[in-house]
C-alpha cells in the first residue's frame, strides 16, 4: 500500500481542509491534469466557490488575473490547471511528510523482478543491472510518486518480459525511457511489429 492515510489526515487537520480539498491541491501541485479531468468529468467538477475558498485559506494561487473571452464558457469562467499553483504553505507541509511511505521500497521490488543478464543480438550476455542504485531509485521514485497505481502493473510487466525474453535494456535505460510501456503492451496482447511481422521491442541498450 503506497498511500499513508494517517499522514494525509494529519495534513488535512493542520491545514483545516477536507480530503477532497487535499486531493485537489495535491493534483495541482504535481500538475496531473489528466487525473483531475477524469475525476471532474466522471464524479464531480470543482466549483469556483470551492477554488475561491482554497485561495482564501492561502493554499492556492490563480495567476490568471486577466481572463480573456475564451476563458469563459456559458458566462462562467473556465479554470485552467496551467494557471493554478499551490502555495508554500501547502507545498512545504506536504513535502515534509512521507505521504508515500513505501516509495523507497518500490525500486527494490523492481530490481528483484529484473533479470541479472540480457542476451545481446551478438549472442553475448550482458549485465542487466546497470547504472547506480541511487540514481535509478530516485528516477523510479519520481515516476511512482506521481503514478503510484502503476507500480504493480510495471512489476507484473517486468516479470512477463523476463519469462518471455522480451527485456533488451539495462535497468538504467529501462527507467530513463520508461520502456515498461512496451512490456505492458505485450502483456496486454498488443505487441508492436515490424513490417516483416517480427515483434519489435527495440535494440539492446545498456
Amino acid at each position: 500500500m503506497l498511500i499513508n492515510v494517517e499522514k494525509i489526515t494529519d495534513i488535512c487537520v493542520k491545514l483545516r481542509i477536507n480530503i477532497e480539498e487535499f486531493y485537489f491541491l495535491y493534483l495541482v501541485s504535481i500538475k496531473d491534469n489528466k487525473t483531475m479531468t477524469h475525476y471532474a468529468k466522471n464524479i464531480d467538477g470543482f466549483s469556483h466557490k470551492f477554488i475561491d475558498n482554497l485561495q482564501k485559506k492561502g493554499l492556492l494561487l490563480d495567476i490568471n488575473n486577466y481572463a480573456k473571452p475564451e476563458d469563459y464558457k456559458d458566462g462562467k469562467r473556465v479554470v485552467r490547471m496551467s494557471t493554478l499553483f499551490t502555495t508554500p504553505t501547502f507545498d512545504e507541509l506536504v513535502n515534509g511528510e512521507n505521504i508515500s511511505e513505501d516509495i523507497a521500497n518500490t525500486y527494490d521490488e523492481l530490481l528483484d523482478a529484473y533479470p541479472y543478464e540480457i542476451l545481446g543480438g551478438n549472442g553475448i550476455k550482458y549485465p542487466a543491472r546497470t547504472g547506480t542504485s541511487e540514481k535509478n531509485a530516485t528516477l523510479y521514485a519520481k515516476h511512482i510518486l506521481k503514478y503510484p497505481e502503476q507500480h504493480k502493473i510495471i512489476i507484473a510487466a517486468v516479470k512477463f518480459g523476463k519469462e518471455n525474453s522480451l527485456i533488451k535494456w539495462g535497468i538504467e535505460k529501462f527507467i530513463e525511457n520508461k520502456y515498461w510501456g512496451l512490456l505492458i503492451e505485450a502483456m496486454e496482447g498488443n505487441s508492436r511489429q515490424t513490417e516483416g511481422g517480427e515483434t519489435l521491442y527495440g535494440n539492446n541498450e545498456f
